[in-house]
């Protein structure tokens, strides 16, 4: 997972609300520079660069489970209609949560609300 600063927020088309572009600057760890990881290195270091790209919104705006592991190809994931929370399926099942996929799929933590709210 790539690490960086948004520097600037542009919307590319005043109709289409989906074309936001970002000028990101990264960071690097000391394993992605030249001489690599040293011992002196602190676990969660990272170094400024000079390197800039102009990137999609899309393209950063992910998928995170409550586990905090972001989106991957190889883990399925589903979200919650309620709040849009996303979980890996593997992560409910660890829990030993139900997945019922009829037409929708509603997290714990909104059936819990839901449930409160018609008690009072």
């Amino acid at each position: 997972m790539q690490i960086g600063r948004i520097k600037q927020i542009v919307q590319r088309s005043a109709s289409d609300i989906d074309e936001v572009e970002l000028t990101v600057a990264w960071y690097y760890r000391p394993e992605e520079a030249i001489g690599g990881r040293k011992a002196f290195h602190g676990h969660k270091e990272l170094f400024t660069s000079d390197h800039e790209d102009v990137i999609h919104k899309n393209t950063i705006l992910g998928k995170y489970c409550t586990c905090e592991l972001p989106y991957n190809p190889d883990l399925p994931m589903i979200m919650c209609d309620k709040c849009e929370e996303w979980y890996h399926l593997k992560c409910l099942e660890e829990r030993n949560n139900k997945i019922e996929l009829q037409n929708s799929f509603c997290c714990d933590h909104c059936k819990a609300k839901a449930k409160k709210a018609r008690v009072e």
